[in-house]
């Protein structure tokens, strides 16, 4: 989603679309539940901060080593 719906602003990538957790876990084929977990412990980690309904992530490294992206070209990684 930061590769399709990434702003870079002062402190990190703002995710410039607003999403609840039900719209998330739709995306990513999980649970709300999971999705409201996971995003409040990369919240307490300050991984991520909210910002009303968008998402402002503050550390993409983090995220791309949790997840083994393997650096692929970007295009491979856009929402269509």
């Amino acid at each position: 989603m930061a590769n399709s719906y990434g702003v870079e602003c002062e402190n990190g990538i703002l995710l410039d679309i607003p999403i609840n957790h039900q719209e998330l876990a739709n995306f990513s084929s999980t649970s709300r539940e999971s999705i409201t977990r996971e995003l409040n412990h990369l919240q307490s980690k300050g991984v991520i901060s909210k910002k009303g309904r968008k998402i402002v992530i503050h550390s993409l490294d983090y995220l791309k080593r949790q997840i083994n992206c393997e650096g692929c070209p970007v295009e491979y990684c856009v929402i269509n």
